[in-house]
């Protein structure tokens, strides 16, 4: 018998047997197209799916991150604003309420224990150790309250660029702003009186009736110093000046027609409450930032010690005023950087479904390119082991050697 029967026998077997083999493994591995010799073009295309599934995995991890850090952010600042709400409330009762020492006493250790609420907040950290407020000092602890009592902020102002999406990226890194950047008094203007005023009167900013003006003075001030002087008639009168001029000059209201009168300045109004008497005066500074460390810091004095005189009150009551503009100051901040907040967890959420629904997408494909289908493999791996038999039979049959004498 020639010998080509048995070579061209032996090679169909071996190309039979591997076939087999082949099919057996992708039953036992459930994958159809393990390398690229298996099929080129789906295993490219799979490769492709792939290596965009591990993409969207490494931002998914940033989101994550993201949304932990901004979320506490968020947590905080409400927080935050919760315990100005209190301190504000406490202020209003001090200053219309509370008339005996015990009562101010307990009211200025409430503002003192909310300040330091306020700086355990500011100072919040992520479960891995990191401050958030830091900015990209994110180990360094952002405030610090020194042996003077007063607050000083360590971290930065800098900026850290998240990819969330392919081509979109967003700051995940929250500085100390919204506790050290809003504005005293009622954003442009703050009032202090001398304490050598003899009068129960305060001043205090309360509207703006000039936009541009108002912004003019709290930019550039020079001061203005409101003073109160007697007229020939026994009337009290006004003069605003400023620089050394006259910008405004009025008569004071008699305390019985009204208890409260309006003087505008600079385009902003000043609510003039109580009797001054001749020789008092109040200054008008523009705005400056200040801390909220320092707002809350400036209420515990005067309302420990509230004063027994109507003038000691007055001064009392001029401060807090202050205060309670500059914590609406702070209030609207906090809400405006919660809000801003707010948008960039939504906005990252938005992006973490889009990945999600692509990560889908590509595994749906990874499986169909290269997925065993198993019903459709294991038929076709009977359907080749019974080929081999049936070949094995016929060239047993063929060659008439014992040796494939199968049943």
């Amino acid at each position: 018998m020639s010998m080509t029967l048995f070579t061209n026998a032996a090679a169909d077997f071996a190309a039979q047997e591997q076939q087999i083999s082949t099919l057996q493994q992708q039953l036992g591995t459930s994958v159809s197209v393990p390398t690229a010799e298996a099929n080129p073009a789906a295993f490219t295309e799979a490769a492709q799916a792939s290596s965009d599934n591990a993409i969207l995995g490494a931002q998914q991890a940033a989101q994550t991150q993201a949304t932990t850090n901004l979320g506490l952010g968020t947590t905080a600042l409400q927080s935050a604003s919760t315990v100005l709400d209190h301190v504000q409330s406490v202020i209003l009762q001090a200053t219309n309420a509370a008339t005996n020492g015990a009562d101010y006493q307990a009211l200025s250790q409430q503002v003192a224990a909310a300040r330091t609420q306020m700086l355990q907040l500011a100072n919040t950290q992520s479960s891995n150790g990191n401050y958030v407020f830091a900015g990209t000092a994110a180990t360094t602890q952002p405030f610090v309250e020194n042996a003077a009592g007063s607050v000083q902020y360590f971290g930065t102002s800098g900026r850290s660029q998240v990819e969330i999406a392919p081509g979109i990226s967003i700051n995940t890194a929250l500085n100390g702003d919204p506790f050290t950047t809003a504005f005293a008094g009622n954003g442009f203007a703050s009032v202090t009186a001398p304490t050598s005023n003899t009068g129960d009167a305060t001043l205090l900013a309360t509207g703006v009736s000039n936009q541009s003006q108002a912004s003019a003075f709290q930019q550039a001030g020079p001061t203005v110093t409101v003073s109160f002087a007697s007229t020939a008639s026994g009337s009290l009168s006004y003069t605003a000046t400023q620089g050394g001029s006259t910008i405004s000059t009025g008569t004071v209201a008699p305390a019985s027609a009204s208890s409260n009168q309006t003087i505008n300045l600079l385009g902003m109004q000043f609510q003039l409450s109580g009797t001054p008497q001749s020789g008092d005066s109040f200054t008008i500074s523009p705005a400056r930032p200040q801390s909220v460390f320092s707002l809350m810091a400036k209420a515990v004095p005067p309302l420990a010690a509230p004063g027994a005189t109507a003038a000691q009150g007055a001064q009392v009551r001029q401060t807090l005023g202050n205060l309670l503009g500059g914590i609406g100051q702070y209030q609207t901040l906090l809400a405006g950087t919660a809000a801003r907040v707010g948008v960039s967890v939504g906005a990252i959420k938005q992006a973490a479904n889009a990945d999600t629904t692509r990560q889908t997408a590509d595994q749906t494909t990874i499986t169909n390119l290269t997925a065993t289908k198993v019903p459709q493999t294991a038929t076709e791996l009977q359907q080749q082991i019974n080929a081999f038999q049936a070949a094995m039979k016929a060239f047993a049959s063929t060659s008439q050697l014992s040796l494939f004498n199968y049943i």
